[in-house]
């Protein structure tokens, strides 16, 4: 009994997330704008580091590799009245499908820093340690009301 009101509630949660109404704040941010700042945090991130000529290659290579992963946009009208005409069972299935392509980039993002950071000092190591990462992106109509530019009475 409680283990099915479990995977009832489970999959009520997802089902939730998957066709939720997107926040009609101030829209998406802006990529050019993100991509700047994502840039500035690796510059800084590399000053910070002092590498080696040795090491830039491995930096370089740091940086292209581990772009931000935004998570997979909400699915667009069509997907949504087409996920609409699933039984629940193959509902979750694409949800899931779309978390493991997700998973899957993550995955990639996270060799690309283990690479990285066997190629570091333990002195460059402990700095990276400190650095905070930059936020992941949100996908497009699906900023949190908290970020910051809540509606007024909210």
């Amino acid at each position: 009994m409680m283990k099915g009101m479990i995977m009832g509630a489970l999959v009520a949660g997802l089902l939730a997330c998957a066709f939720a109404e997107p926040w009609e704040g101030k829209g998406p941010p802006d990529p050019a704008r993100m991509a700047e700042l994502h840039r500035q945090h690796w510059q800084k991130l590399h000053e910070k580091l002092c590498l080696k000529p040795e090491q830039e290659a491995a930096w370089q290579v740091f940086v292209e590799r581990s772009q931000p992963v935004p998570p997979p946009p909400p699915p667009d009208p069509a997907e949504r009245e087409q996920m609409m005409q699933l039984k629940t069972p193959q509902r979750v299935e694409r949800i899931l499908e779309r978390m493991r392509a997700h998973h899957a980039k993550m995955e990639e993002n996270l060799a690309a820093v283990q690479e990285f950071y066997a190629k570091l000092s333990p002195e460059q190591q402990e700095v990276m340690d400190q650095e905070p990462l930059p936020p992941p992106p949100r996908p497009p109509g699906n900023r949190r009301p908290d970020a910051g530019d809540r509606p007024p009475g909210d």
